[in-house]
């Protein structure tokens, strides 16, 4: 993965501001932006894979709040351990250190020092998690594929030094978008979308490397992606082919190559045929002159022996 990239590649984009500004704003309604900005970053990570991730995708409300609902109800599940974990340390840890009793508050820290090292596992565990089911949820655009632990895991257990970089790095990201809202909240319209955006090329790094590395059948996708169709034993996810909406199906997309390649090969065969007309019509004139150049030489022989009769 290359991490310098997620942070330049919007700069393909002519209108990249004005576009993370848009999005900024989005994100501002309640409960529609962050879903929103979801399916906006699938977009992104969808085109960063296909080798199509310099241009920022436009304003798609159906599309990206779709593709987001889904996501977040996958975010959600996978986000439930870590909340029963969070209420028990804050009742159940808590009540032993409220004791006025020396050895129940030793107890307490105990468990509270038990339940942190768990939250702390578990958070790094979700986030790999978590990151391959929006891969999934992004390629197959089903909350189903995405609830796959086996499959997830067995993605996690064939690339951990990416995801942990990912993780890494989701923590960065996070960092430089909560300095937008140091400088007013007004500065967070920008940072927000604009980490997301690199976030989400980054994702789409991962899943590219993900489906060069040839994962079996089982732990790979159903759709073959277009630009470089995978092996048969490596299929590929992405359900995508439009250029520019790499969301939004497939039959355009398929009709417009059919129709260039036929003009291709139309074009080259009507060049083929150019070439034979011209170069028969070369040895056809290149056969008169040596007939012609023949029939002048057999003349002075003919006149000689006439006049010797």
């Amino acid at each position: 993965m290359d991490i310098s990239k997620s942070f330049i590649f919007i700069q393909e984009d002519q209108n990249w501001i004005v576009k993370l500004l848009i999005v900024g704003l989005i994100t501002m309604i309640p409960i529609v932006g962050p879903l929103y900005l979801y399916g906006w970053m699938m977009e992104i990570s969808k085109r960063t894979e296909l080798g199509k991730g310099g241009i920022l995708p436009d304003v798609d409300f159906s599309t990206f709040l779709s593709y987001g609902f889904k996501y977040f109800i996958v975010e959600l599940i996978y986000s439930l351990p870590f909340i029963l974990i969070w209420f028990a340390m804050m009742f159940v840890g808590a009540a032993p250190l409220s004791s006025d009793n020396a050895f129940i508050n030793f107890i307490g820290m105990i468990f509270m020092l038990a339940l942190t090292v768990v939250v702390l596992v578990y958070a790094v565990v979700m986030s790999a998690f978590s990151s391959a089911a929006y891969i999934r949820v992004m390629d197959t655009g089903s909350i189903q594929s995405g609830l796959e632990f086996g499959k997830i895991a067995d993605v996690i257990k064939r690339n951990p030094r990416d995801f942990l970089i990912l993780i890494g790095m989701s923590i960065v990201y996070s960092f430089l978008a909560s300095l937008g809202a140091i400088l007013c909240c007004v500065g967070i319209l920008f940072t927000l979308p604009l980490t997301s955006a690199a976030f989400a090329n980054l994702i789409g790094q991962l899943s590219a490397t993900i489906k060069r590395g040839g994962e079996p059948s089982e732990t790979s996708y159903a759709a073959p992606k277009p630009v470089q169709p995978a092996a048969p034993s490596a299929p590929v996810t992405i359900p995508t082919e439009i250029e520019l909406e790499p969301m939004k199906g497939k039959t355009a997309e398929i009709k417009r190559e059919a129709a260039e390649a036929a003009a291709e090969v139309s074009e080259g065969i009507q060049d083929a045929v150019d070439e034979i007309k011209a170069e028969v019509s070369e040895a056809a004139a290149e056969v008169g002159e040596g007939i012609d150049e023949a029939v002048e030489e057999t003349k002075p022989e003919t006149e000689d022996n006439e006049n010797l009769e």
